[in-house]
């Protein structure tokens, strides 16, 4: 098991318009809210000790039940106030516009699926993921 209810296993592939694949699996999060949706977030670092970071976080919205699921980002996303977002070395990077393909094997604790976002600065983002608390 996850060592807090925030805490995840696994992956979350980032792919900055052509770039290479990333796979993070630092600082991975399944984190249900109180209201209702959740966040998903993971981290890539460089290597040992190194300051270039990368940090994803993309939210799931409210009603989202066991299943395979479509959800677009922001229209489905009402009353979740976490913004999908990378963050690169501290400067964050919003998106626009998204998709949100999400398969919930167990709601709220083991979740795969895949998303893609446009940026507000043209850029596009994308990539797998495959979480679970368990």
């Amino acid at each position: 098991m996850a060592t807090s209810e925030t805490s995840a296993y696994g992956f979350i592939e980032f792919r900055l318009n052509n770039d290479p694949v990333i796979e993070m699996r630092e600082m991975v999060m399944l984190h249900p809210l109180p209201d209702g949706g959740g966040l998903m977030s993971a981290r890539h670092t460089q290597g040992p000790g190194s300051s270039d970071a990368t940090n994803l976080h993309i939210s799931y919205p409210k009603g989202v039940v066991t299943g395979e699921q479509v959800k677009n980002y922001p229209a489905d996303f009402s009353g979740i106030p976490e913004k999908w977002q990378y963050n690169k070395n501290g400067k964050a990077f919003l998106a626009a516009t998204g998709q949100l393909n999400i398969n919930f094997e167990i709601l709220n604790t083991s979740a795969k699926g895949s998303y893609f976002m446009e940026l507000e600065n043209g850029q596009k983002v994308s990539g797998k993921f495959v979480l679970s608390t368990l």
